[in-house]
Parts: structure tokens; sequence; C-alpha cells
């Protein structure tokens, strides 16, 4: 954990500084615990609660529609195979609606938080954003892969049957659709589709002829062919567009051919558990050897 110089501060008056180092050192000295473990939380993470919001969030996690979503157990199971410790905070507001995070840390300190939203009458979560620590950016690999696993297993305890997002942040919508997620319905596709009519126009000729030549079919068909269909599933026929990467390997290229197509989209995006995304979700756990926790 790091403290701001206040010191330094030019609107911190002289006569105050010595004061100030003092304290600002002890702060720097001071060993801060950093939370673990299922809690309840106010309506932001960082908030503490009272005795009665206490009680009240309490009532409503046993008044949950599925019973292991009642046990902080199933909660704590989202920070498995992460370094610990993992906080996972829950905030449930009314009609069965709320909030939670996970805080991933490790030996160093903190690396990571993640933010969620539940509605369980829908039975959906919406994955929010996942922020790292600004000077742990190249720690902690893989974090993502290991929440969608833990989701896996977990979403479906509390009685979830679907997640949302919005693709688009840094590479979200070349990632995104690898672990299942496509595009919230027709609107949200036909705008992707022509993020990538484009980007399949922007093609270097040599990246064309490579797929032509160990495709045997020529890249316009297939990519006319993934545009004429309106199922939002069609996402998944990008994903696949270069089995075996064989156009990247052949040319060295640093993306492969589907996030040359899928890069910068913006889209919403949802992943049934029951359906195509979930399967293919397990089967990216699998591609990975990822582990799942076991409730």
């Amino acid at each position: 954990m790091s403290t701001f110089s206040v010191t330094k501060h030019r609107h911190v008056p002289a006569r105050l500084r010595p004061a100030l180092l003092s304290a600002n050192e002890w702060v720097g000295r001071r060993v801060i615990a950093l939370p673990e473990g299922f809690s309840h939380s106010g309506s932001a993470w960082f908030k503490r609660l009272n005795t009665r919001d206490r009680v009240i969030q309490q009532q409503r996690l046993a008044a949950l529609g599925a019973v292991r979503a009642r046990q902080p157990a199933t909660w704590e199971a989202l920070g498995y195979g992460f370094p610990t410790p993992v906080a996972v905070r829950v905030h449930l507001g009314p009609a069965q609606r709320g909030r939670f995070w996970m805080m991933l840390a490790d030996a160093k300190g903190p690396l990571a938080y993640l933010s969620r939203a539940v509605d369980f009458k829908r039975g959906v979560v919406e994955h929010a954003f996942m922020t790292r620590h600004p000077k742990r950016a190249g720690d902690g690999a893989g974090l993502s892969d290991q929440a969608m696993a833990n989701a896996s297993v977990v979403y479906p305890a509390l009685g979830v049957k679907a997640i949302e997002l919005t693709a688009g942040l840094t590479l979200g919508s070349v990632l995104w659709p690898r672990t299942g997620f496509c595009p919230v319905d027709l609107d949200e596709w036909t705008t992707l589709r022509g993020v990538i009519r484009q980007n399949f126009l922007k093609l270097h000729a040599d990246v064309v002829t490579t797929f032509a030549l160990v495709h045997g079919r020529p890249l316009s068909a297939a990519v006319l062919g993934i545009l004429a269909n309106d199922d939002p599933a069609g996402v998944f026929e990008v994903v696949d567009i270069d089995p075996g990467a064989k156009v990247k390997n052949a040319l060295g290229l640093q993306h492969g051919l589907s996030a040359l197509l899928l890069k910068g989209g913006h889209w919403r995006g949802h992943l049934e558990l029951n359906g195509l995304g979930g399967q293919r979700l397990r089967a990216f756990i699998k591609a990975k050897r990822l582990t799942l926790p076991v409730l």
C-alpha cells in the first residue's frame, strides 16, 4: 500500500510539515491487514456496517432462493486458485439485487479488485470491471481466466444462469468471445459485424493469401459467410476462423486472425451458462488447464 506525499504539497503550510512528515512516516511503517474471506458490505466495498445494517444483510442473505447462495463458503469459492488473501465483500439490496467485490492480494500486497452486480430474480451477474493495482500491472497473470473458471462453478450454485458485460475496454472485444461471450442481441451483433467488415478490408494482402494457401478457401468467402449470419453466436465463427493458428504461425504475427478481425469492437455481451456460451467456457477452461473449486 502507498501513501500520498502530502508533506510536499504546495498548499501545506511550512509550519505543519514536520508534524505531517512524522505522521506520514508512522503510517508508512504500519502493517496493513488485508481483508480475507466472506463479509457483508455497505453499498460500496469500503463502507462499514452498523449493527442494524449488518442484521439486514444477514436476513437478506438467508432469504436468497438458492440454498448454497446463503452459505459464505459458496461465495468464498469465487476466490479459489488465487494468491491469498482473497476477500469477497457482498452487499444485498432490496428486490434480490446486490453487488459483490473481490479483493485479490499476494505476499507483496494488493493485486486487483473485481466488481460485480447480481440480479437474483433474473439469474444474471453483470461483470463490471477488474482494476489492477497500478504498480502491480505485470503481476498476477491469468487472474481474469481463473475468475471465469470459478464463476462457471459458483454462479450456478448462487442461482445465476447468465453473465453480462460490455466488451470493448482494452482488448475486450477480442478476448471475451474466446471465453464464450457473444453479442446480446441482433443490434449488437450488427454493430460488431460492421467492425469485422472494416477490419477485414484493412488486412494485409499476405494474410489473405496465406489463409487461402493453408486452409484451401478464400478468406473473403469465410468472412462474408460470417457477416451473412444473423445469429450473434456467429462471433464464435470468427474466434475459430484460423484453426491451429496456421496463418498467425506462418506469418509470425503478434496477434491471431480472429483478433485482427474483432479488435476495436464495443458491444454488450452475454454468456448463457447452460447454453453454447457455457460449453465454450468449459472448453476454454480445459484448454487452459485451469483447476475448479469443488462445492
